[in-house]
């Protein structure tokens, strides 16, 4: 949304930042964009963004970063997701991608 649209409709655009929960990015001709997001959506933001990661999860993010993923098929993830099987470590593909 442009900053002149913002503008014209703020009190409309802030309700509907409430309403929906989403937030709206706002254009400057000539500047950095802005974000403007409901104030409960603003503290969930803040405080999934101080709570530290598990190490499981930074060793994940680390080994994304160098490649090393892992590979399965739709398939095997829903039989995983519907409790029919257990994911099997033989059937991993770690490599660099």
């Amino acid at each position: 949304m442009t900053l002149s649209a913002f503008r014209e409709h703020l009190a409309g655009t802030l309700d509907k930042v409430n309403e929906d929960h989403r937030p709206v990015l706002i254009t400057r001709p000539g500047a950095k964009a802005v974000v403007v997001m409901g104030l409960d959506e603003f503290q969930a933001y803040e405080e999934r963004a101080n709570q530290p990661y598990a190490p499981e999860t930074v060793a994940a993010m680390i080994a994304a970063r160098k490649g090393e993923v892992e590979t399965v098929t739709l398939e095997d993830l829903q039989a995983v997701i519907e409790g029919e099987t257990a994911y099997a470590s033989d059937n991993r593909d770690r490599g660099s991608r």
